[in-house]
C-alpha cells in the first residue's frame, strides 16, 4: 500500500495533477508515522523513498550502506590495526 501510494504521488506530480499528488503524499505520511520504521543506525524513516535496507539477526532493519561500513571496520580494525 505504501509503495503504491507513493509511486501514485511521483506519477501525478510528473503529469502536472498536483491536488491528487497531494492526497497520495498525504496518504504516504500517514502509513509511514502509523508503521514507525526506522533506521536502526540512523534513525531515518524508512519508506519516504527507494533505498535498499538490510534486516539484522536481532529484526532490527538498517539501511544497507551500514552494513558495508560495519564489514569495513571490521576488516580495517583485523588487519590494520
Amino acid at each position: 500500500m505504501l509503495t503504491c501510494h507513493r509511486r501514485l504521488c511521483d506519477l501525478y506530480m510528473c503529469l502536472d495533477l498536483h491536488e491528487i499528488s497531494t492526497v497520495h503524499g498525504f496518504h504516504v505520511r500517514q502509513l509511514l508515522r502509523e508503521l514507525q520504521l526506522h533506521c536502526g543506525v540512523c534513525g531515518d524513516v524508512i519508506g519516504e523513498k527507494d533505498e535498499k535496507l538490510r534486516p539484522l539477526p536481532c529484526y532490527h532493519i538498517i539501511h544497507e550502506r551500514f552494513v558495508v561500513l560495519k564489514y569495513y571496520s571490521k576488516f580495517a580494525k583485523d588487519h590494520f590495526l
